[in-house]
């Protein structure tokens, strides 16, 4: 009789590991299934939202261009605003603020560009004649 009351216990414990396991693969059967339906919706949403914001990507383009051209900050900041106020330009009329703005921007590349232009013109010229410059320039100040 023992034998058959450690084979009944066997059985239950059986019977329960069995439920059990059950359990675990209906519960991994539905995860499974979350994740797949999760990483589809994620997949979604990032091509929407690369397709909804082209305009931010070709302005990181136009960022990265323009600090490559742009010798300071200045500049760069100025041509990439610029460069958003003709976008906007092109949909509706500038507003006062912006037309401002466009203005602002437009004399810092203006000042910038003037500055940085300097030429000078030389002549080669042999020790006696630089001599007779220098004799000449004393003179004048004398």
């Amino acid at each position: 009789m023992d034998s058959i009351d450690k084979m009944l216990e066997q059985i239950k414990d059986f019977a329960s590991l069995q439920k059990y396991a059950e359990a675990q693969y209906k519960t991994i059967l539905s995860l499974s299934r979350k994740v797949k339906v999760l990483e589809e919706e994620n997949v979604e949403l990032k091509d929407l939202l690369e397709k909804s914001t082209p305009l931010l990507n070709e302005e990181k383009k136009n960022f990265i261009a323009y600090q490559v051209e742009a010798s300071s900050d200045e500049e760069t900041i100025a041509k990439v605003q610029l460069a958003r106020m003709k976008e906007i330009s092109m949909d509706r009329e500038l507003t006062l603020e912006e037309a401002k703005r466009v203005e602002i921007f437009t004399k810092i590349l203006n000042t910038k560009g003037s500055s940085s232009s300097i030429s000078v013109q030389t002549q080669k010229m042999d020790n006696d004649d630089l001599l007779k410059m220098l004799d000449n320039d004393t003179n004048t100040f004398s």
